[in-house]
């Protein structure tokens, strides 16, 4: 578990049964070498309705300040168990031009990260954040939710940006 989460143990019984673990990632497929004109914004996680909308605004309050040269990608699926919005997502992307890219994952993953500019990760129970780390090792800052591992993983506004506000403000980064 996260330094953070070992924290919040400390009083408790499972304190002594608990085990901080430090993931590691492959630096060797881990390499920014991929460069483009536009601003390519990406996020990574589940797109249940609540998270998608999240992402959704985001891409509106950029898209109203006319910011040009931007593309919106989503990389993730909607709970495996839960179908109720999974056909309406690629719909949705379709109708507000993102890129929507599903489930990815390993080698290809990381291709489609390395051209990207700037990561989000919404998630407010990651103990560890593979994706999260992935960008920052390709040399890509990460926007996300100051909670439990990120606050672990991500040096603020060095490797990324940690945020208290549910919706990100990543207009005014």
């Amino acid at each position: 578990m996260s330094r953070q989460q070992l924290d919040r143990l400390i009083d408790t019984k499972l304190y002594s049964k608990s085990v901080l673990i430090f993931n590691t990632v492959n630096d060797v497929t881990v390499r920014k070498n991929v460069f483009s004109k536009n601003l390519r914004i990406c996020y990574v996680g589940s797109t249940d309705k609540k998270r998608f909308l999240r992402v959704k605004d985001i891409w509106k309050q950029l898209r109203k300040q006319k910011v040009k040269n931007i593309e919106f990608h989503v990389i993730g699926g909607d709970n495996l168990y839960n179908t109720s919005n999974r056909n309406d997502i690629p719909y949705y992307c379709d109708k507000e031009e993102i890129f929507y890219h599903g489930i990815v994952g390993g080698a290809e993953k990381i291709e489609l990260m390395k051209t990207m500019n700037l990561g989000i990760i919404f998630s407010k129970r990651e103990t560890f954040g593979l994706a999260s780390i992935e960008f920052q090792a390709l040399g890509i800052p990460v926007v996300a939710l100051k909670s439990y591992g990120m606050i672990d993983t991500i040096i603020d506004k060095k490797t990324g940006f940690l945020v208290n506000n549910k919706y990100l403000s990543l207009i005014h980064i």
